[in-house]
């Protein structure tokens, strides 16, 4: 029996399409013994029902945020959200 979870509630959908440069990560972590959620290795800060929101720097084409939340025995339960950003084309600067 597991007795803490981790959800990301945005991006709702893996992979996430977007053409901006950030996105925000945003869910929550349940377990009586929670030391820290970690997005992409950096830590974030909690609310009290464990709730967190972190902004992520993605890169042109695709990209996987990791998100850990680890309790003080150093169990860990992680998740996953691919982001796909196209490509971008510079203009010419030969015109």
């Amino acid at each position: 029996m597991r007795s803490h979870a981790l959800v990301i509630d945005s991006p709702e959908v893996s992979p996430y399409r977007t053409s901006a440069p950030r996105v925000e990560v945003s869910g929550r972590a349940v377990d009586l013994h929670l030391a820290e959620v970690r997005v992409d290795d950096r830590p974030v800060v909690l609310d009290p029902e464990g709730r967190f929101h972190h902004e992520v720097q993605v890169a042109s084409g695709s990209s996987r945020i990791h998100v850990v939340a680890l309790d003080r025995a150093g169990n860990a339960s992680d998740a996953f959200v691919v982001v796909q950003r196209p490509f971008s084309v510079p203009a010419s600067v030969n015109q």
